[in-house]
Formats: C-alpha cells, structure tokens, sequence
C-alpha cells in the first residue's frame, strides 16, 4: 500500500512547474493537528465520522489557507483505508486526470462523495487548481503531501486502539 500512496499522488498533481519556490516541509503541528481533529470522530463513528469531519474541513477552509493541508491529509486517509479494506476500484487510477476533472458522473460533494474512491481522487485532481498550491509543481506536492500521509494515517488509525 506504501507504493500505491505515492503513485496515487503522482497522477493527481501534474502541475507545471512555477518559478516561486514551494515550502518543502510539511510542519509537525499541521500533521499533529490533523490527527487531533479527526481521531475522535473516526473513533467514534468510523469511516462515515471521518468522512463527515473531513467534509466539515473543506466546507469551513478556505483554498488560500494553510489548513487546507489537513482537509487534504484527512481525505487521503480515508483513500489510505479505502484501499486497505479493498473497498476501493482503483482502474480509476487508469485515466488520465484531465478525464477525471471533467466526468460530471462523479461527485465531489456531499458526504456520500466523500466515502467513494473515485470522488476522493477527482477531489484531490482539483487541488492542483487551488491557489494553495499554485507554487507547486507535481513532484513538489508528492513529497509535500507524502510527509503528511502516512504519519497522519497511523496517527487517526491508531488512536483508536489506545
């Protein structure tokens, strides 16, 4: 699953390259915080409580904000546990995101998109167009996100367990 994360990633941001250098280091209070933000409902309520929060985040984040990283750290932890129960139909890693961006038969809102594999992948296509990420070119993000992914993933699957 490690290497899945990765490729995911990668097919979801070819940005072209910008002139301004992008932040490098995801911070560890932008990680810690969105284990604490979405431990609690994934705890209480499992995946749909994750998927609720997350949606929360979006809703009240603004595309400027860098808050946004942990709206997006928390969809890419429900993809993460998607995968690992094998509840995801990962051919939509197949087309080409231009593809993706544009099929109006998948949603990107309302709760129900945010527990559907391809309505995460489409949501996480759109980023790339979010001025947060203007300074970003592909492989940028991939390490910027890749940071988070997987200490975020543990943190939220794990708390649970304590």
């Amino acid at each position: 699953m490690k290497k899945i994360i990765p490729a995911i990633i990668g097919i979801l941001f070819p940005l072209a390259a910008q002139a301004v250098p992008a932040p490098v280091a995801m911070l560890p209070l932008t990680i810690n915080t969105a284990i604490k933000q979405f431990s609690p409902p994934f705890c209480q309520k499992g995946l749909q409580g994750l998927a609720s929060a997350v949606e929360k985040c979006y809703e009240n984040t603004k595309d400027t904000s860098v808050t946004m990283d942990m709206c997006i750290l928390g969809d890419i932890t429900i993809a993460k546990i998607l995968i690992q129960e094998k509840k995801a139909d990962l051919s939509i890693l197949d087309r080409k995101p231009s593809e993706i961006i544009i099929d109006k038969s998948i949603p990107v809102s309302g709760l129900d998109s945010y527990l559907n594999f391809a309505s995460i992948i489409k949501r996480l296509q759109m980023l790339g167009d979010m001025p947060r990420f203007y300074v970003y070119n592909g492989p940028q993000i991939l390490a910027y996100l890749q940071q988070g992914a997987d200490p975020v993933y543990k943190g939220i699957t794990e708390s649970c367990k304590q």
